[in-house]
């Protein structure tokens, strides 16, 4: 059984277990330089400064279950006005 794994891998017809190629690890100072960098910047700025694809860093975000946290809005302002509305009522069609 043996003989034949390695003749199938020596010819390309089963891929070894491990690490697939072209694929760089994540080390631990990376991920707290994603975590930190995250919550103020863009996936993508944060791709850039780490030297690494877009893709990359936003599935490794989904995998560590970061937040960008809530945007609130200023203070005092409302939503964008409708005009010619009362707030909560519509319109009647004649």
């Amino acid at each position: 059984m043996r003989r034949v794994t390695r003749r199938a891998t020596r010819v390309k017809l089963v891929r070894r277990p491990g690490r697939r190629r072209g694929v760089k690890a994540w080390s631990p100072a990376d991920v707290a330089a994603l975590k930190r960098g995250y919550k103020v910047h863009s996936a993508s700025s944060v791709a850039k400064s780490l030297k690494r694809s877009i893709s990359s860093v936003k599935a490794k975000i989904r995998v560590l279950g970061l937040l960008k946290g809530r945007r609130r809005k200023a203070a005092g302002k409302k939503g964008p006005a409708r005009k010619g509305m009362r707030a909560g009522r519509r319109r009647s069609k004649r």
